[in-house]
């Protein structure tokens, strides 16, 4: 099993409750890559949805992130 470090709202960022951890990934099925990211940025969107109460449209827990380049390993 892969694991990674994600950001990880719980609900709302301005009650304190997004939270940098160590999360363990399924397995990939027959059709899919892993990708490693070594940096991600959080958009405006991200921000903003990030912050709402949970609601229609608005559900928690979500990994936010996911803006990232892609460099080849030299």
């Amino acid at each position: 099993m892969t694991s990674t470090r994600a950001i990880v709202a719980h609900g709302p960022f301005k009650k304190g409750q997004w939270k940098l951890e160590d999360l363990k990934l399924r397995d990939l099925g027959e059709d899919e890559v892993l990708v490693k990211m070594v940096a991600s940025g959080l958009c405006h969107t991200d921000l903003v949805i990030g912050d709402e109460e949970p609601g229609p449209g608005i559900v928690y827990p979500k990994v936010l992130g996911h803006e990232g380049e892609i460099y080849p390993e030299h």
